[in-house]
């Protein structure tokens, strides 16, 4: 078993006292990770010359899919924890007779208090650079995760991709520590190629990396004034630029470093 199968099968532990998912991630965490932006963003400056982190409600995503999870009615309010919790909110009475639609808008509540940040293992993703870099107008910032404090990055986990909604029936009641954070990594298999981790949390406040930051890389069809821009900040902050071209003879993405 691999560590990733490992990390999955514990984040699905119904046990009450469940394997610590962070132990199983913390070996594992990438030496470099790598955050895609639009200079349209109106945070772009904060993004990049604060090395501040935002993290953004999980329900503002934009695959439909994202965290999303799949249990059975009947069985999730039958017994159990989740069972007690719907008791405290509409009483006996009152859960006997929520529909299912209710009770996933229950479970769709809990999202509201979660927010994320997303990162990349990789810089040079086609794809990538057109939709999250504003059609290669855009940049990516290259983090050296080992200068980042362990309690910033405490809950940063890798994206489970899966062919099928995870089924949290049992997770729910059995609910434990770790059920929460399933549907905050789930994601359909088809986004695998985005390599992601996210710091998933339960406030909003933003985070810095300013040691981390080590490098920006520009899109080739990045407009001038903001390479400039950029370029007279990381000369002054000892950061590493990189523009974005095309290879010659694959379809690939390489790297020209400027700074």
């Amino acid at each position: 078993m691999n560590w990733k199968e490992e990390f999955r099968n514990a984040l699905l532990d119904m046990t009450q006292n469940p394997p610590d998912v962070r132990k199983i991630v913390k070996p594992h965490i990438p030496k470099k990770l790598f955050k895609y932006g639009s200079f349209q963003s109106e945070y772009w400056e904060q993004t990049i010359y604060k090395a501040e982190i935002f993290l953004s409600p999980a329900k503002v995503f934009n695959d439909p899919f994202d965290c999303r999870a799949n249990f059975n009615y009947e069985k999730a309010i039958a017994v159990g924890k989740f069972r007690d919790e719907l008791i405290r909110q509409f009483g006996k009475s009152g859960t006997e007779k929520l529909s299912e639609d209710m009770v996933e808008k229950v479970i769709e509540g809990m999202r509201e208090d979660v927010f994320v940040f997303c990162f990349s293992e990789v810089w040079k993703s086609l794809l990538m650079w057109a939709h999250y870099a504003n059609n290669y107008n855009g940049y990516c910032i290259g983090y050296d995760m080992g200068q980042v404090r362990d309690h910033l990055i405490y809950n940063l986990y890798p994206v489970l991709y899966e062919k099928d909604y995870i089924d949290i029936t049992n997770n729910l009641i059995n609910t434990n520590q770790n059920t929460g954070l399933i549907c905050n990594l789930a994601k359909a298999e088809e986004w695998s190629y985005e390599k992601e981790w996210r710091i998933v949390e339960y406030r909003d406040n933003p985070f810095y990396f300013r040691k981390a930051l080590k490098a920006i890389y520009l899109g080739m069809n990045c407009v001038k004034k903001d390479r400039d821009d950029v370029i007279k900040w990381a000369e002054a902050n000892k950061k590493e630029v990189y523009l974005i071209k095309t290879a010659k003879l694959k379809y690939e993405l390489e790297a020209e470093r400027i700074v």
